[in-house]
C-alpha cells in the first residue's frame, strides 16, 4: 500500500503490475512506514508488507484500512497470464536464487508447478513466498465489491496522471516503468556476471548496486528480456487451464478495465 494522508491518496500496490514505478514516484509524499517489504505478524507469521490483499488491511490492519478508505484510491492491472508468467520469473529469481538470464524452461515450469500446487492446497494463502500469485481482485475486490476507486491498465497511468497532475504532482511516463526484467546483452558478459554476482550481492550495499545497475542498462550492457521465454508456460495445457479458472475474476476485471480505458493491446 502506498497512501498519503496528505493528498488523501491511496495506491494499492498489486504485485508485478508496475507498482514499483508508483511507489518510487511517491517516495516524497507518502508514509515511509508502509513502504517496509516484511512485516513479523504475531497471528499471520511474516509478511510481504507492501503487498497486503485487501481482506488482510480490514481484518488485520484496521487503522490502514481506515485511512485507505478515505483516501482517493487506485490500482493498475495486468493481464493474468502474462502477470502470472511474470511472477513465475520473480520466484525463481527472489525465492529459488536464479538471474533472469539463467532460468531455463524447466525451472519455470517447476516454479510455476510449486506455486500452482500451493493455491491448490490454500486458495487464499498470503504466504510471502508466493505473494506475487495472489490474484488481482483480492487487491480490489472486498466480500464482491469494488473498493478501489480507479483501476488503470498496465501501460496507461491514465487516472493517476490525471489525479498527480491536479495537484502540481510529477507524473508516470509508462516507457520507463522502474524493476522491469533484464537480461545480459551478450554471453560473454553473462558469463563474468555469473562469477562475479555472489560476490557482488554479499559485498556492495543495495543502493550501490541499484547505481550500478542503473548504469549498466543505460550503457545497453542489459537488455529487457525477451518475450518468449515465457513461451514453456503459456503452452502448457495445465498451467494454461490454472490460471484460466484461478484468475477468473481478474480476467473479468481486466477485460472491464481495458474496455473502459480503451487502450488496446499492443
Amino acid at each position: 500500500m502506498v497512501l498519503s494522508d496528505q493528498y488523501k491518496f491511496a495506491f494499492v500496490h498489486i504485485p508485478k503490475c508496475a507498482g514499483s514505478s508508483v511507489r518510487k514516484l511517491c517516495e516524497g509524499i507518502c508514509d515511509p512506514a508502509l513502504s517496509q517489504k516484511f512485516y513479523q505478524h504475531e497471528q499471520l507469521g511474516k509478511l510481504h508488507f507492501t503487498h497486503l490483499p485487501l481482506w488482510v488491511l480490514r481484518d488485520y490492519f484496521p487503522e490502514i484500512f481506515e485511512r485507505f478508505t478515505a483516501c482517493e484510491s487506485f490500482a493498475v492491472v495486468r493481464e493474468p497470464m502474462d502477470r502470472f508468467c511474470s511472477s513465475v520469473l520473480q520466484r525463481c529469481r527472489e525465492f529459488l536464487n536464479l538471474p533472469s538470464g539463467d532460468i531455463e524452461p524447466k525451472a519455470l515450469i517447476q516454479a510455476a508447478e510449486e506455486a500452482m500446487h500451493h493455491f491448490e492446497q490454500d486458495p487464499r494463502s498470503i504466504d510471502y513466498r508466493f505473494v506475487h500469485f495472489i490474484p488481482q481482485s483480492e487487491y480490489i475486490l472486498l466480500d464482491g465489491r469494488q473498493l478501489v476507486d480507479h483501476i488503470d491498465p498496465m501501460g496507461s497511468f491514465e487516472n493517476l496522471n490525471r489525479f498527480f497532475e491536479a495537484r502540481g504532482l510529477p507524473t508516470l511516463d509508462a516507457a520507463l516503468q522502474v524493476n522491469v526484467s533484464m537480461q545480459p546483452a551478450n554471453r560473454m558478459f553473462k558469463a563474468c556476471i555469473g562469477a562475479v554476482r555472489p560476490l557482488v550481492l554479499a559485498v556492495l550495499p543495495g543502493t550501490l548496486r541499484g547505481l550500478i545497475w542503473r548504469k549498466l542498462i543505460a550503457c545497453g550492457v542489459y537488455k529487457p528480456l525477451e518475450d518468449d521465454i515465457y513461451a514453456p508456460l503459456k503452452n502448457n495445457e495445465r498451467i494454461a487451464a490454472f490460471v484460466k479458472q484461478f484468475y477468473a475474476r481478474d480476467f473479468e476485471i481486466y477485460r472491464r478495465v481495458m474496455a473502459d480505458s480503451g487502450v488496446k493491446k499492443g
